[in-house]
């Protein structure tokens, strides 16, 4: 009994230490360049920064700091293949319920807008108006891993793309890419590998 009974403690100690946070509300946003810097409140009452990088008029990074740093180095230095292009943003626009923050329009490219949702923090990107993703829970993330919910088939895609769009990120190097529903095992970007 007692071999028991110290197994669900340990098993207990273990769970509660794994226990998912999420992403609560927005408490501040600030741009300056092609960045955004967001504070947002926890589920577990804490706040954690992250940021919107816009790479190009196409192209956004949404990074979480859970640990408050935001680093290009070790395992992430190989995060973004690239450097940036200089974009310019629209002043964010307060909607009520969300944050609308927009590429300036140019006549080569779409205009790529991100909308933050305040409570609870989420995040959607449209293209021209229509949306492309949208989260459906708040970022999350335990001792071991984070994740981002999408919602699917959401919304009429722009004209001449099928299906659902698959999104590289994370130690996929943060390209965004349109890849079929079974994308081959080795595929490569600048020669950095991507599966």
């Amino acid at each position: 009994m007692k071999i028991l009974l110290l197994f669900a403690a340990l098993l207990h100690a273990v769970l509660a230490q794994d226990t998912a946070t999420s992403l609560s509300s927005l408490q501040s946003l600030s741009c300056s360049g092609a960045q955004c810097d967001i504070v947002a409140s926890t589920s577990d009452s804490r706040t954690v920064p992250l940021r919107l990088v816009f790479w190009s008029q196409a192209s956004v990074q949404w990074w979480l700091a859970v640990d408050g740093n935001f680093s290009n180095v070790g395992a992430a230095a190989d995060v973004i293949v690239g450097t940036p292009q200089p974009v310019a943003l629209q002043t964010p626009v307060d909607r009520g319920a969300f944050w609308e923050i927009s590429t300036l329009p140019e006549s080569t490219e779409p205009l790529l807008t991100v909308r933050l949702t305040k409570s609870p923090l989420l995040l959607s990107v449209l293209l021209e108006g229509a949306e492309l993703l949208r989260e459906t829970a708040p970022l999350a993330w335990n001792s071991s891993s984070s994740w981002q919910t999408l919602a699917r088939d959401s919304a009429s895609l722009p004209a001449g793309l099928t299906k659902e769009w698959f999104f590289g990120g994370g130690m996929q190097n943060g390209a965004l890419l349109t890849l079929p529903p079974a994308p081959p095992c080795a595929l490569t970007r600048g020669g950095a590998h991507l599966s």
